[in-house]
């Protein structure tokens, strides 16, 4: 099995409750559950924002550092290279409810990536934005794997947004997955 990359899986239908694992030719395998050995190792973003507004960058990124299993001596280094990782440009102390929706969703990737996950699910990350910061988000959704050493999977109707961050693509047709498409990187 692939144990880091950035694969995506489609659904035509919207609907993503499918988990799905891939073999190391890249063929996608369903199965009951993710190879994972604690839920400390899963991340994930949601279409909706799930940073809290009256909280710093800083401290909605340390909350979910606090359940990553990690001890506190590195929470405050392992925050700030998340923040760094996604290029977020507010400082730590800036509440959340003041910065943009760009902005916002990078505090949602920094609280995906931040401590030592081994997946990171990304669920409609870009929904809403424009394309200039689409752009930007997508560079930061195709580091994560060289930066977490995590699978990171890409759930999106967005195919130049997928297209952008994705070398294999597999797509979920009414339960059925259709054979993983490669391309030349």
């Amino acid at each position: 099995m692939r144990r880091n990359g950035l694969l995506p899986y489609l659904r035509p239908d919207g609907k993503t409750q499918v988990t799905v694992r891939y073999d190391d030719s890249g063929r996608p395998v369903r199965v009951e559950k993710v190879p994972i050995s604690t839920r400390h190792e899963v991340r994930r973003t949601f279409q909706t924002e799930q940073a809290i507004e009256e909280l710093s960058v800083f401290d909605n990124i340390a909350m979910v550092h606090e359940h990553s299993g990690l001890g506190r001596s590195s929470r405050r280094q392992d925050v700030l290279d998340a923040i760094a990782f996604v290029g977020l440009d507010a400082a730590p102390d800036t509440k959340v409810r003041t910065l943009g929706a760009g902005q916002r969703r990078l505090v949602e990737v920094a609280r995906a990536v931040v401590g030592r996950p081994r997946l990171v699910l990304l669920d409609e990350p870009a929904a809403g934005l424009p394309d200039e910061e689409t752009g930007h988000l997508s560079d930061v959704i195709r580091r994560i794997p060289g930066h977490t050493a995590a699978l990171a999977i890409l759930v999106d109707h967005d195919m130049s947004l997928v297209s952008a961050c994705c070398q294999t693509t597999a797509v979920l047709d009414f339960g059925a997955i259709t054979p993983a498409t490669g391309r030349n990187p």
